[in-house]
Order: C-alpha cells, then sequence, then structure tokens
C-alpha cells in the first residue's frame, strides 16, 4: 500500500520533530560576571561554601537579594 498525499495528514498532524535544533549558548555579560562575582564574595563573608566557577544555588542568591534589600 502507497501512502499519498491526505493519506499522511493524521500521521504528520501527530508527529514529534526529532533531535535537537541549533545549540544556543548563554551569553556573559561584564554586568553578570560582575554580579556573580559579588554574590560569590558576599556569600564567603557570610560562611556560605559557593564555588569559584558554575552556577551559584538560586537559594545563595535569593539570600544575597534579602540582604540587599535590607540595607
Amino acid at each position: 500500500m502507497i501512502l499519498i498525499g491526505s493519506q499522511f495528514a493524521p500521521f504528520i498532524e501527530h508527529a514529534r520533530k526529532t533531535g535537537r535544533g541549533p545549540g544556543r549558548r548563554a551569553v556573559r555579560t561584564a554586568s553578570g560576571r560582575e554580579r556573580s562575582g559579588a554574590i560569590r564574595a558576599w556569600a564567603k563573608q557570610q560562611g556560605i561554601a559557593v564555588s569559584d566557577r558554575g552556577r551559584i544555588p538560586a537559594s545563595v542568591i535569593e539570600q544575597y537579594q534579602a540582604a540587599a534589600h535590607r540595607h
């Protein structure tokens, strides 16, 4: 049996795309790096362990923001 034209419609309608599109890489800005540096320095002053590289845990960022709003 050969499927042609509208016979494909039900399959196409329910199909999913495969693979991944072009990879997107986050762009680091100078202000973002400065903010990260400030958060890391603050965390270390507070005795909170934060790595020198990589993502800063959301809980640490929230604590930093809460402390910044108090001043």
